[in-house]
């Protein structure tokens, strides 16, 4: 051990060459925080900063892939002056280098420091792969020709993040590309296809924030020390250290002088050093359990929210990433005036974005972890889910501890604006609560069964559907859904969110939910469009009713379903029609979830009135008062519009 310190002390001290120089390569100068890999140099910069040296070009590595760095502007005062000039080498391919290819989004590190974000110099080109057929009425898109397909199928290139019509559906893939706004040239008009290829070579520009401790920096290095990080053992975070020789802080501080060269020192000073390195051994190893005990309790307090973890970093995310700059212009700096709705995790702001295109802007709440989940859970889940019955979200920012989630822009916004307003609700005749059911019923069947993944949203009601411009409705708000994986049938959670009312008594009391869960909250949400009453509007529930739910069912078994049909809607609505929507509801609301619909028999019942109708069964609440007890009840003999009763298809 004595041997091979004393080898490893002489070699180092003895060198002139610097611990961590500044490196050349091509035109671009590469120091802290950016660091080329040599091998031996993993401790010279930034772990998110590191580049590679390829032939002249210097590439960095993000979790998207791989990009040339033209250039690098440093400077420790002013944060628009540090940017690093940059484009994908995966854009254009070795046989058609006239041609760009455009395989992948844009994909930049979160949750860590330095910061990689776009700048207000970027602009967006959208590209449709691979599309079947675009009627492009409005004229924006242009067609690649060298991208053509031998099946056919065209690419085309928008100027823009946002889309004037869904194309999903049509093309195989949506790309949007980060170039810089002059190298467009104002291009969206005809000369736009002609600027794609230079625009694409010249590419874009991030900013790059200062590490925490960069600001340390310079006094390390003036003290004739050097600016490394390490990482803890165990720990996935990266901390900054001042340090001055190869042991990284097992041995004391040597001499460096201002071009970071250690100095030779004589034989004497080394066996000095060998000495006081075994004590350190000893000190340290004291010291270690009270050391990791004290960082853990501190971390514990001051650790910044991580919004994904290492492994889904380097997920591809299939969504554009908008500069803050760019939003923040686009809500007027956020301004009070842009702001159309608030909920449990953030601020809903209108935007309004390059060319006029409207956006709603979700800035999430910087210090909740459920904000920061909720933000995960839209742009890695939603992202992959394609319906016209489910809001699409079109970008989104990190930048710092700043979260922004931007969705396509709704006029009518959501349904409760006009459910529960007395001088709107007129707006809502029969057919278009009809067509608002039925969508909303589509929708979350293509949740439970017909998209990649059994998605339960958990948290359906009426402020969380929104409306387009002709009343079609669009589930929104993932932020609390859950991936089912494989053929479980449910799930169990101690964390029990959603909103009192809309969650199924096995959810709201012992956590477990399915998608007989979101079936019992489609139910309520279905009697109150009917109704017209919330789910919390006790005055206007009888006296023996302790819900919207329960005076329902007790108004169908009487006979008297009409009594529940809002008084707007009553003489000009089919009411055959209306009470068999009633006795559907009443069927997602069953108390236990085997006796529930799933939403593929639900949106049999509600679109095909020859499907027969089970009655509902007497809710707990009820049999509780009748007989004392809470068996798994029995049918009620009878049915309002006296429908056959047959067994509904099994779930």
């Amino acid at each position: 051990m004595f041997l091979l310190l004393s080898l490893l002390v002489v070699g180092v001290l003895a060198s002139d060459t610097p611990v961590c120089p500044a490196h050349q390569c091509g035109k671009v100068k590469i120091r802290y925080p950016f660091w080329v890999d040599t091998g031996d140099t993993w401790h010279c910069g930034h772990p998110s900063l590191r580049l590679e040296c390829q032939g002249r070009t210097p590439v960095l590595f993000l979790p998207s892939g791989e990009y040339a760095v033209t250039n690098i502007l440093y400077d420790d005062t002013v944060d628009d002056d540090r940017r690093v000039s940059l484009f994908d080498l995966g854009v254009f391919s070795q046989h058609k280098k006239a041609c760009p290819f455009v395989g992948r989004n844009l994909t930049l590190p979160s949750g860590s420091h330095p910061t990689l974000s776009l700048t207000a110099s970027d602009t967006n080109l959208t590209f449709l792969v691979n599309c079947s057929y675009i009627d492009d009425t409005a004229g924006a898109g242009h067609l690649i020709d060298c991208l053509n397909s031998e099946e056919r199928k065209s690419t085309y290139v928008f100027h823009g993040d946002f889309l004037p019509y869904d194309y999903t559906t049509q093309c195989e893939k949506v790309v949007a590309v980060p170039v810089l706004r002059t190298s467009l040239h104002g291009g969206t008009t005809t000369n736009l296809l002609h600027a794609v290829v230079p625009a694409l070579k010249k590419g874009f520009e991030l900013r790059w924030s200062r590490p925490a401790a960069m600001s340390e920096c310079g006094g390390c290095e003036n003290g004739g020390g050097l600016c490394v990080h390490k990482r803890e053992a165990g720990k996935k975070s990266w901390t900054f250290t001042c340090v001055t020789n190869i042991f990284l802080l097992i041995l004391p501080r040597a001499n460096i002088n201002k071009e970071g060269t250690v100095l030779k020192i004589a034989l004497p000073i080394i066996a000095g050093l060998l000495i006081l390195t075994c004590a350190s051994f000893v000190w340290a190893y004291k010291l270690r359990g009270e050391w990791r005990i004290s960082k853990i309790q501190n971390n514990a307090t001051r650790q910044p929210l991580d919004i994904f973890t290492l492994n889904e970093l380097e997920i591809n995310i299939e969504l554009p990433l908008v500069s803050f700059e760019e939003i923040s212009t686009a809500t007027n700096n956020f301004s009070s005036n842009n702001m159309i709705g608030r909920g449990g995790f953030g601020v809903v702001y209108k935007g309004i974005f390059g060319g006029g295109k409207e956006a709603a802007v979700k800035r999430l709440s910087k210090i909740s972890r459920q904000a920061a989940d909720e933000f995960k859970n839209e742009v890695i889940l939603v992202t992959k889910l394609k319906h016209k019955n489910l809001v699409r979200l079109l970008a989104y920012c990190a930048h710092e501890d700043e979260k922004l989630l931007v969705y396509e822009y709704l006029h009518n916004k959501s349904l409760d604006a006009f459910l529960f307003d007395t001088t709107r609700r007129s707006i809502l005749d029969w057919p278009t609560r009809f067509k608002v059911i039925k969508g909303l019923a589509r929708g979350l069947l293509y949740l439970h069964e017909d998209s990649r993944l059994t998605i339960i949203h958990r948290d359906i009601k009426a402020s969380n559907v929104l409306l387009d411009a002709k009343m079609n409705p669009k589930i929104s708000d993932f932020g609390i859904a859950k991936i089912f994986e494989g053929n479980e049938p449910q799930a169990k959670t101690t964390h029990i969110v959603g909103t009192f009312g809309y969650m199924s008594p096995e959810y709201a009391i012992e956590g477990f939910y399915s998608v007989k869960s979101d079936t019992y909250s489609f139910g309520v949400l279905l009697l109150e469009i009917i109704s017209g009453l919330k789910i919390s509007s006790v005055h206007v529930i009888a006296d023996d009713s302790p819900s919207l739910t329960a005076y329902a069912w007790k108004l169908w078994k009487d006979g008297n379903a009409r009594g529940l049909v809002d008084s707007s809607i009553v003489e000009n609505c089919p009411l055959d029609i209306v009470v068999r929507c009633i006795q559907i509801g009443l069927l997602c609301v069953q108390d236990y979830p085997d006796d529930r619909p799933c939403m593929s028999s639900t949106v049999s019942m509600l679109e095909n009135e020859t499907v027969p109708l089970l009655p509902p069964k007497e809710p707990l609440y009820f049999r509780q008062q009748n007989h004392g007890t809470g068996d798994h009840g029995d049918n009620v003999g009878m049915s309002v519009d006296d429908i056959t009763i047959t067994e509904v298809e099994a779930c």
